[in-house]
């Protein structure tokens, strides 16, 4: 039998990134989401799979917040580009030839498929 114990505060912190406040909280680890990223005013629960990751694999906690705080970075970022109002995939995302559009798709009181578009497609 193998017993794994880590302490989970080793992923806490609390930095700047670009000038950005960033924390990594640890809340109750037998929760849903024991952890609390925040980055800037916005708060991002993160699930259970990353004290999983630790406790049942050779990586250590501070492995793991370095990839958490990277993934905040790549969060920060993408939020920004498709945060805007016009609801495309920003074209330097795209490969050659990819032609992206938004619809939402739901079913009338009849059942049947509804198809929602921006009216300028």
């Amino acid at each position: 039998m193998l017993i794994r114990m880590v302490d989970l505060a080793l992923l806490e912190t609390e930095l700047l990134v670009d000038g950005t406040p960033v924390s990594i909280k640890v809340g109750d680890p037998d929760g849903l989401f024991p952890i609390l990223a925040t980055f800037g005013g916005t708060e991002i629960p993160l699930s259970f799979r990353h004290v999983t990751a630790i406790l049942n694999s050779p990586v250590s906690a501070r492995s793991m917040q370095r990839a958490i705080l990277k993934n905040l970075k790549r969060w920060q970022l993408t939020r920004d580009l498709f945060e805007a109002e016009v609801g495309e995939i920003p074209k330097h995302l795209l490969a050659d030839g990819d032609n992206v559009r938004y619809a939402t798709v739901f079913r009338d009181h009849a059942g049947e498929p509804v198809v929602v578009m921006p009216a300028s497609e």
